[in-house]
């Protein structure tokens, strides 16, 4: 489906970069430009959940520079409120200090279960998942949607 949709969409866009090319794009000396930005970024990255040839007509996407808390800042200094990141995994807010450390210590030390061997932070969020989702402690497998890499954010 990926392909079928590459060969219908990658035509068009290819034609609208070409009727609007940004000289080097692809020269990172321009790396903190954000029209060059853009423009590589059209070139050269798929940007999920878009409309490739919308993004073109817009000039790219919105480049983001840094956050905190509900807000994003592009590389031209506008200020966004995040409305859509709790829909996802931000809902936390970025720049979570206290977040950042959790994974950071637990990716310090092992960031996963290897074949029969546990993680402590797995057992700790598997006994109370099990604990808040059956009212008592049972068991639960915290896979797929729940990654074992997640455990020290969930817990802490």
């Amino acid at each position: 489906m990926l392909v079928a949709w590459l060969q219908v969409v990658s035509p068009k866009v290819k034609l609208m970069m070409k009727q609007n090319p940004t000289p080097n794009s692809t020269d990172l000396t321009h790396r903190d430009d954000p029209n060059s930005l853009r423009q590589a970024a059209l070139e050269h990255l798929f940007v999920g959940m878009t409309n490739p040839t919308l993004l073109a007509a817009e000039n790219g996407p919105v480049v983001i520079q840094q956050a905190e808390g509900i807000y994003f800042t592009d590389a031209t200094g506008r200020r966004f409120i995040d409305g859509i990141s709790g829909m996802y995994f931000r809902n936390v807010g970025y720049g979570r200090q206290e977040i950042a450390q959790a994974i950071y210590d637990q990716l310090s030390n092992v960031s996963m279960n290897v074949y029969a061997g546990v993680m402590a932070a797995a057992i700790q969020l598997a006994t109370r998942l099990a604990a808040r989702v059956t009212g008592r402690i049972d068991s639960a497998e915290p896979n797929n949607s729940v990654d074992m890499r997640e455990c020290p954010t969930i817990i802490s």
